[in-house]
């Protein structure tokens, strides 16, 4: 068995320069940060949806919106005065008020948090939480770890006047309008323009959207004369009867007046919006964003089934491409889980709007600060982003967005597990670089710590601005507090969740996107020049695949003899071909550093491909494996699970 070389290893270390949570808290472990509890202060509106599958073919069987305002006191205590629960079934819609209600929260300082004790709209898990981010002053947030698909969004109630002298002038709206109780091939989606005139017009309204038996054609709809009232702080518009949407729609402003969001009275859609920016005017899509949204693979529809998910995550947008690490509840198959995806960064977006082909158009509002997106054919959904602030201090600091994996540098969202590689980013961190020369890995590099809850990390590397250290087998969930100690100054603490397994691909540079680290079975690289071809058995090298047996001391070399396995089942993809996966568990001579060896079944897809890798409760699709297959024919990407 070849194994991915040492040197070459710590050589992808030190070039790195890109920066499950049980429901309820254990006794035992830290508890959430709380420092950003102040983030949230005052009334805000909130609209949150869920839907339910009826059987294994994603049809939805019910779903639900859940409208109205909480009232936050900026220390963790909130108050719900009240709220319109709609629930729509094959047999109807039915409305009633939720009586008033109380609970309470935790954010961290980075905006990351949950809040308790809100109502839960599977109407199976009192004392139900949302897992929330918060940033611009409002929060994107999903429930997963309730075994419920929902998407909720809140932002600070606004004024009146503010949302009249809004609404007007251009904006992009995108929304979803699941269809319940029928077949979820009628599911729709829409991403348009409209133009208030701050009067109470929108004029002619050109829509374009996805019903997924439509396959990849768009259909139009054009419906003249629309209406908007603007009341309390709100603006409802008058759609009319036989249109992609109909009745009214009530849409609740941010205080800045660039972003919208809300939905129908009598239907548990979603339906977002945002301020264009001016005719040509170009915006940097940058930095971390926090995101949630709800997806629909129509793909499959021909087949009898589609598969839904509902998420909240982050992103960083840096670089041509990004890794979104998202939590992510399957409403088919169920289970929350860590996914990990690619995506194309524009980088650069003129008048606000681009598309990915065959996956989603966006629209950046006009202060670049939200972002909005609508599903294309087959994947349809909707999506809401939030720019992350910068975060920066005195002394030994350590970012509190700043503990991603070291494979695919995926953000903070995607959690950490035991004998995971990862990456620390703050500043003052060390004095100067030190990088570890023999196994085991010290616990000290350079008079510098790392500790997790307490526990000395094994190091490969120091320095001002990064540190990356393995995770101790004794961390347990489902909180870890990582800090650092330069020459006895300890930084700040950053929380961080616990799973199972966290797996991502080494990639050549290490960014996460670029070359998998991946050897033909002679120990050669897969490259542009010496592809994969199908067939052949490949090695890839990765972290984050969980415990191991036998296991190995923290910073040690594993063992050849005997081989040292992952104790937890994971399935491969190359493109969209499964492979079969005859070893996966420790590389021998290296620390830390899983490898898997796949075997590429006999029709592979031709060309730069991603690697897939699902374990128990994570799921990841970045890096890229060179193909020569001779198959072009488009296929789609493999099932989630």
């Amino acid at each position: 068995m070849r194994n991915f070389t040492l040197h070459l290893l710590l050589c992808a270390l030190t070039a790195m320069t890109a920066a499950s949570v049980p429901s309820v808290l254990s006794a035992q472990s830290p508890s959430w940060d709380s420092s950003g509890n102040h983030l949230l202060n005052g009334s805000f509106n909130f609209r949150q949806v869920s839907y339910a599958a009826a059987n294994a073919t994603g049809d939805l069987a019910s779903g639900r919106a859940l409208t109205g305002t909480i009232s936050f006191d900026g220390q963790g205590h909130y108050t719900m005065p009240g709220a319109t629960l709609i629930t729509k079934t094959q047999s109807g819609t039915a409305s009633q008020q939720i009586p008033a209600a109380s609970g309470t929260y935790s954010i961290a300082v980075n905006g990351y948090g949950f809040l308790s004790g809100i109502v839960c709209l599977s109407g199976t898990c009192p004392g139900g939480r949302i897992y929330v981010l918060v940033a611009q002053g409002m929060m994107v947030g999903s429930s997963p770890e309730q075994n419920v698909n929902d998407v909720f969004v809140a932002a600070p109630v606004a004024t009146t006047p503010s949302v009249t002298a809004a609404f007007q002038g251009g904006w992009t709206m995108a929304g979803v309008i699941p269809s319940i109780g029928a077949s979820a091939g009628l599911s729709a989606d829409a991403f348009f323009p409209v133009t208030p005139d701050g009067a109470g017009h929108l004029g002619t309204v050109n829509l374009s959207g996805y019903f997924g038996v439509n396959g990849a054609t768009p259909t139009a709809q054009t419906a003249a004369n629309v209406t908007y009232a603007v009341n309390g702080g709100a603006a409802t518009i008058n759609w009319p009867a036989n249109f992609y949407y109909n009745g009214p729609e009530t849409l609740f402003f941010s205080p800045d007046g660039t972003f919208c969001f809300g939905g129908s009275p009598n239907n548990p859609d979603l339906l977002v919006g945002v301020r264009n920016p001016a005719a040509g005017a170009t915006q940097t899509l940058s930095g971390i964003w926090y995101d949630a949204g709800f997806d629909q693979n129509q793909y499959f529809l021909s087949q009898g089934y589609v598969e839904f998910d509902t998420y909240y995550g982050a992103f960083n947008a840096s670089g041509s491409r990004f890794v979104e690490a998202d939590r992510m509840q399957n409403g088919v198959f169920g289970g929350a889980i860590s996914s990990n995806t690619t995506y194309l960064n524009p980088g650069n977006v003129t008048s606000g709007t681009y598309t990915i082909p065959n996956t989603i158009q966006y629209a950046l509002n006009n202060a670049g600060t939200v972002r909005i997106g609508a599903g294309i054919w087959p994947t349809m959904g909707l999506n809401i982003a939030l720019k992350a602030p910068v975060f920066s201090g005195t002394g030994v600091y350590l970012d509190p967005n700043g503990v991603v994996n070291a494979g695919s540098f995926a953000p903070f969202t995607t959690g950490i597990s035991a004998g995971e590689i990862v990456v620390l980013f703050g500043s003052n961190l060390a004095a100067g670089t030190t990088s570890a020369t023999t196994l085991p890995l010290p616990a000290s590099l350079g008079n510098v710590k790392v500790t997790f809850n307490g526990i000395a990390a094994p190091l490969f590397y120091v320095s001002a601005g990064q540190i990356s250290a393995m995770v101790p087998s004794g961390v347990t969930g489902p909180v870890v507090q990582v800090q650092v100690t330069n020459n006895g100054t300890a930084s700040n603490l950053v929380d961080q969740f616990v799973y199972t397994t966290s797996p991502a691909l080494f990639t050549i540079p290490s960014d996460g996107v670029s070359l998998g680290a991946v050897e033909h079975a002679n120990g050669t690289l897969v490259t542009e020049a010496s592809p994969a071809i199908p067939g052949e058995t490949l090695q890839a090298f990765l972290t984050g695949l969980g415990p191991a047996d036998p296991p190995v001391a923290d910073g040690a070399a594993a063992s050849a003899s005997p081989l040292s396995k992952a104790t937890t089942a994971f399935t491969a993809y190359v493109g969209w071909a499964k492979c079969t996966v005859t070893f996966a568990g420790l590389a021998p001579t290296l620390a830390g550093v899983f490898q898997v060896n796949i075997q590429l079944p006999a029709v592979v897809p031709n060309g730069d491909q991603f690697f897939e890798i699902d374990g128990p409760d994570s799921a990841s699709t970045q890096g890229t494996i060179p193909v020569l297959s001779g198959t072009t024919s488009p296929q789609p990407p493999a099932p989630t699970k």
